[in-house]
């Protein structure tokens, strides 16, 4: 039976499978009704897994893959998915954890100015060291990978392995990063121009708060969100001032606590 376009950006989270030419007509439907004569600047799309590999993904593209609980189902999805530049991909709370995270990692390439969002997935600490060493993030793009218990040894992973080029933000927001990963962070891990790097929301507490400021050398237009954690009032005041003797040096960064 042929489903709408309207049924099927409002589906329900539970995946169906429909034969191949119902799904091809689906995908036609989709892809049109987002050409490009919208004057919108991108394109939104809620699509499923199994109509992966007939939506033509295009630079700007809006992808919305998120809580349909599909881990088994990666391989095939990954193997279709093609970040073009711009394109934004959202995985959120699909439950992936290692597996998801470790096909992830073979198969994933960035794009110049792509995002991706792995939110809520379980993929430990394992997981983020997999993603760690295997993804390579170009200039303009964006890696979210909050609330995902890579506790320490994942953000060490991350802190050793992945190179933060201009113009990228990676969100660690949420992950039970304690003092030992603010450690690993603090030392190995050199923010460029235009980054942004999120702590927000984990367990690092005064010393490690001041050591990342000292050692990151913040250099221009650079964001490092340590708001939520653990580190005390006077702390907060003291990078507070810090941040105010990089700006006093025309050094227009931000230090949010």
């Amino acid at each position: 039976m042929k489903k709408s376009l309207e049924n099927l950006l409002h589906k329900s989270s539970i995946t169906q499978e429909w034969d191949n030419k119902t799904n091809q007509e689906l995908a036609e439907n989709l892809n049109n009704n987002f050409n490009s004569s919208d004057s919108r600047k991108w394109r939104r799309m809620r699509i499923y897994d199994y109509l992966i590999k007939w939506v033509e993904i295009q630079p700007w593209d809006w992808i919305n893959l998120s809580d349909i609980l599909f881990p088994k189902r990666y391989n095939d999805i990954v193997e279709y998915l093609e970040l073009k530049e711009n394109v934004s991909l959202y995985l959120c709370r699909n439950n992936i954890g290692l597996e998801g995270a470790k096909i992830l990692a073979e198969n994933l390439e960035f794009s110049r100015g792509s995002s991706v969002s792995l939110l809520e997935n379980k993929i430990g600490a394992e997981g983020a060291k997999m993603l760690a060493e295997s993804l390579e993030l170009k200039e303009w793009v964006s890696f979210d990978i909050r609330d995902n218990e890579i506790w320490d040894e994942g953000a060490k992973a991350f802190a050793n392995n992945l190179e933060l080029k201009k113009w990228v933000t990676l969100d660690l927001w949420g992950n039970k990063i304690g003092d030992a990963g603010a450690k690993e962070i603090a030392n190995n891990m050199e923010l460029k121009e235009w980054v942004t790097l999120d702590l927000m929301y984990n367990n690092i507490w005064d010393f490690w708060a001041r050591e990342l400021i000292n050692n990151l050398e913040l250099k221009e237009w650079v964001t490092l969100d340590l708001r939520y954690n653990k580190f005390s009032d006077d702390m907060k005041e003291a990078l507070k001032e810090r941040e105010k003797s990089y700006q006093d040096k025309w050094i227009n960064c931000s230090v949010l606590v």
